[in-house]
């Protein structure tokens, strides 16, 4: 019986371990690459789910997902066959007269500008850039642009030597109505008030003495009904009659009817340089909303890394 087994030579075991070897490996590999489509899958944001097994990284919005932990300009990745290559953050978006964009609402998409600007997380890195249309990184609005975009600077606000806030409404490439707020020892939420304001497009508004019933970037809020956003609004009225006041980010549509005039979210602000009843007055709509910053001479926001591992 020893005899009906064929003698097993050193090639012979030789050829079947380098055989196991092969196809184990073989299922590694498979498995790391549909882990790391997994992870890239998740890591997209503003737009539509992306469906399993499909090879596009479809852009997804309205929650983004908690800012990853990698915090510095530059992270390390492997290239191909396993090499350590540097991946370089990608760089803050510069505008006009030393401004960078902070954060661009997107009029009409369906999803809440609010939201969006105070959800954590940011759109700063390599794969959600790689997945936001080029329209999105664009104030004029000459490109389509499907979601809203936050930079890093909403995030680290505090930890930024921020000199100046611009928000801007923009309609048809054009600014239409702005204001300018001193930025300095400010959150990303508090720079929007009276006390802050240094210069707007509004000739009726002075800080010191128009009186205002909501200056605020969370507004008038009673949910779910009410969402008035980035709202400057002057006084109410019974039945919404004579509601009034500069600018408003409609979230959602509700009981006064001038909520209800364009799709949500609304851009609406005052279209004769001062205060106007929204029912009944000149009142423009616009396609996007601009935060924009100006640092302090001295700081770039493009080397900037902050310290620690989280924010408080």
């Amino acid at each position: 019986m020893d005899d009906a087994f064929p003698d097993l030579r050193a090639e012979d075991n030789e050829d079947s371990f380098t055989l196991l070897l092969i196809a184990t490996l073989q299922l590694i590999v498979s498995r790391c690459s549909a882990g790391r489509q997994e992870v890239l899958t998740r890591h997209t944001h503003m737009g539509p789910p992306v469906s399993p097994g499909s090879s596009a990284l479809v852009p997804a919005l309205i929650q983004p997902p908690s800012y990853p932990a990698e915090h510095s300009a530059a992270r390390f990745g492997h290239g191909v066959a396993g090499s350590l290559t540097v991946v370089t953050e990608p760089k803050l978006i510069k505008l006009k007269s030393n401004y960078y964009l902070a954060f661009r609402g997107t009029a009409g998409i369906g999803f809440s500008i609010y939201q969006a600007y105070v959800s954590t997380g940011h759109d700063d890195t390599v794969e959600r850039r790689s997945v936001i249309p080029c329209g999105c990184l664009d104030i004029k609005g000459k490109k389509p642009c499907d979601r809203h975009y936050k930079s890093k600077i909403v995030h680290f606000w505090s930890l930024m030597d921020i000199d100046q806030v611009r928000v801007s409404v923009y309609s048809d490439g054009m600014e239409k109505v702005f204001f300018l707020f001193n930025g300095e020892g400010t959150t990303s939420l508090d720079f929007f008030k009276a006390d802050n304001l240094v210069a707007s497009s509004f000739g009726d508004i002075n800080p010191n003495t128009t009186t205002f019933n909501y200056f605020s970037i969370k507004g008038h809020e009673r949910l779910p009904e009410v969402q008035r956003r980035f709202f400057v609004n002057s006084h109410y009225a019974k039945n919404c009659h004579a509601d009034a006041g500069w600018m408003v980010v409609v979230d959602k549509a509700e009981m006064c009817e001038f909520t209800r005039r364009h799709p949500v979210p609304a851009v609406l602000y005052s279209d004769t340089g001062t205060s106007q009843v929204w029912k009944s007055g000149v009142i423009g709509s616009g396609d996007i909303l601009v935060v924009a910053v100006r640092f302090k001479k001295g700081f770039n926001p493009n080397t900037f890394e902050p310290s620690g591992s989280c924010i408080a």
